[in-house]
């Protein structure tokens, strides 16, 4: 039985009373943040809203790629559930999704999600030199994958202005 304080509540409701309510705020909620975000929302009395920007979502954690490229693997293992933690994956949040023939999504169709297709249609349009840095980085993983197949989606970095350099630089 669990102990009673004077004001007629247990230890661990006294204790959530000290805390003041908050709202959660996520801005470029990579990957599973955003997910977190929202459980934490669902379960925590002191959070009155939520505003969360996700992106990344090929960073998403899914039971068929549980350490997604770029992620740093975890020091436990990945499974949907361990003796001392409880792991949930980013995707699906759903349980009736879980349930649904063919939900899984892939690492290209979840990368997709990430970038807008009226944006590249606009900056094609435009001669947009930015899209020049997507150029290059498709003709280096291209050229990563048939040499060094163990460095795919290796989470390689862009470089500031990049758009302004010529590929050799």
């Amino acid at each position: 039985i669990p102990a009673v304080s004077e004001e007629g509540l247990n230890p661990e409701e006294s204790l959530l009373q000290d805390y003041p309510d908050f709202v959660l705020t996520g801005l470029h909620a990579c990957g599973d943040l955003s997910a977190t975000l929202l459980r934490h929302f669902v379960s925590c009395p002191q959070v009155r809203g939520i505003t969360s920007v996700a992106c990344c979502y090929m960073k998403i954690t899914t039971k068929e790629n549980p350490t997604p490229p770029g992620l740093i693997s975890p020091s436990f293992p990945l499974t949907p559930s361990t003796e001392s933690f409880r792991y949930e994956f980013g995707y699906p949040m759903s349980s009736w999704v879980k349930w649904l023939p063919g939900h899984q999504l892939s690492y290209k169709a979840r990368e997709g999600a990430c970038h807008a297709v009226e944006d590249y249609v606009r900056r094609l349009r435009e001669g947009s030199q930015l899209l020049r840095t997507h150029c290059y980085r498709a003709i280096l993983e291209t050229f990563i994958r048939e040499t060094r197949p163990d460095l795919r989606r290796a989470g390689i970095q862009t470089i500031k202005k990049a758009h302004l350099l010529a590929f050799t630089e």
